[in-house]
């Protein structure tokens, strides 16, 4: 990445965030794809605004919670296979995280859970990988 990053990353990496849920599900893949290619520069991320990287695995745990009851009964290949990039790219997200960092508290409460500021991101993830 080059040094003088433009001061609009973070709104950048929220519209990606939400064009994972966009409608056409080309867009969400290269959405998702791009997801992709950051990982590689997560540390840059993490210098520009701390909580960055950890935003990211909020914006997927949320996006799969919200997308994976749809696709899961969905007949149309596209659905399945962006569900699948998704996963892999949370999971790959998650592999590049130090531990300490995906045991910190979720910053996005999540509207159901109204204890949900004190659990540890890992544990919205297990159970967005453990739905059924």
């Amino acid at each position: 990445m080059q040094q003088n990053i433009h001061h609009r990353v973070e709104d950048a990496i929220n519209v990606l965030g939400v064009t994972l849920k966009f409608g056409n599900k080309a867009v969400a893949q290269v959405a998702c794809d791009l997801f992709q290619l950051l990982i590689s520069h997560w540390e840059h991320l993490q210098r520009l605004e701390c909580s960055l990287p950890k935003k990211i695995i909020e914006i997927f745990v949320a996006t799969i919670a919200f997308l994976l009851p749809s696709a899961e009964h969905s007949t149309v290949e596209a659905d399945k296979k962006l569900m699948v990039s998704l996963l892999l790219c949370l999971l790959d997200w998650c592999m590049a995280m130090p531990l300490s960092m995906l045991l910190e508290p979720i910053t996005m409460p999540v509207l159901e859970d109204p204890t949900s500021h004190k659990a540890p991101l890992l544990d919205y993830i297990y159970r967005v990988g453990n739905r059924k």
